[in-house]
């Protein structure tokens, strides 16, 4: 009796899926009207340039995987929320360039998916050179940048993860010198 209901609910949740996947795919998607369209107004091409205006911010937030490769060759392709905020210290090329470093780190964790990496600010930055420089073995750093990031952990968790769990406001230090590159040199709480 239990496998009979156990095998029905399956049975209701794999209708579901097949339901609200393709539903899903859509999501997003801007639509093509195939209606013949009605004469034109002065309306109507202010809507169709506020729309214009409006597909870019749509697409910023409609992200897609993206390989590592791409997002070097791109600069600035990320298959979460980057937040750059506001720096006098620091371009968002710079910046682009430490998230790489962070990547890099970030995509040996295995079953981890990044949803947002931020820059903290620029006083962050400056109050924690000496930190950095504490960490450092043989280098001598003349810049400090700092992210926060949140990102999820496997389903099954692993590792030191918390199973299927958002960890917020985990901190990513990198150090430059002389407007090189840049070294990650500790990340967490």
């Amino acid at each position: 009796m239990k496998m009979t209901k156990i095998m029905n609910q399956s049975a209701i949740y794999l209708l579901a899926l097949a339901i609200l996947i393709p539903a899903m795919a859509g999501c997003g998607k801007k639509t093509e009207n195939t209606e013949k369209p009605a004469e034109t107004t002065e309306v109507s091409e202010t809507k169709e340039a506020e729309d214009a205006a409006a597909v870019p911010e749509a697409k910023e937030e409609e992200k897609t995987e993206v390989t590592e490769q791409e997002t070097q060759e791109t600069g600035a392709s990320y298959d979460f929320v980057v937040d750059y905020k506001t720096s006098d210290m620091y371009s968002e090329d710079d910046m682009n360039k430490a998230i790489e470093v962070i990547l890099r780190e970030f995509n040996s964790w295995e079953g981890c998916v990044m949803k947002e990496l931020s820059y903290t600010d620029d006083q962050k930055c400056e109050d924690n050179l000496s930190y950095i420089n504490s960490l450092a073995v043989d280098t001598k750093y003349d810049e400090c940048i700092v992210f926060t990031s949140t990102f999820h952990s496997p389903v099954e968790g692993g590792d030191a993860w918390e199973p299927d769990y958002d960890y917020g406001n985990w901190e990513w230090y990198l150090g430059r010198t002389d407007g090189g590159d840049w070294d990650l040199l500790t990340w967490g709480y």
